[in-house]
C-alpha cells in the first residue's frame, strides 16, 4: 500500500479493516474466496450496526478485495467463477442431476 501512496494511518487502516474480515469470515467457517458482493453487503451491513467508523461500505473495502484477488485470495468479479466453484461443490453423476439416483 505504501508502494500505491497511501498514508500511514490509511494503510493501518486498511490492516485494521482486513483483519476484522479474516476474523469475520472465519467465525463463519469462510476463506476470502466467499467475498462474494452479498457477502461483503453482510459484513459491512454488521459494521454499520456495530457502529464501526470505518469499513461501512463495500465501496470502502475495494482496495482490500483488489489486494486479495491479485494476490489471488478472493475472487474475481463476476458471475463466470461462481458458476465454476458451485459446479465443483455438487454431484456431476448425471443419475443424481436427473434425480434418478438410488
Amino acid at each position: 500500500m505504501e508502494r500505491l501512496g497511501y498514508a500511514p494511518w490509511s494503510r493501518a487502516g486498511h490492516l485494521r479493516l482486513m483483519a476484522h474480515i479474516g476474523v469475520w469470515l472465519d467465525a463463519r467457517g469462510l476463506d476470502g474466496f466467499w467475498l462474494t458482493p452479498q457477502v461483503v453487503g453482510e459484513f459491512v451491513a454488521e459494521r454499520r450496526a456495530a457502529g464501526c467508523r470505518d469499513g461501512r461500505s463495500a465501496r470502502s473495502l475495494t482496495p482490500l478485495l483488489e489486494y486479495l484477488r491479485e494476490a489471488g485470495a478472493a475472487p474475481p468479479p463476476g458471475p463466470a467463477w461462481w458458476a465454476a466453484r458451485w459446479r465443483r461443490c455438487w454431484p456431476t453423476t448425471p443419475a443424481i442431476w436427473h434425480g434418478s439416483a438410488a
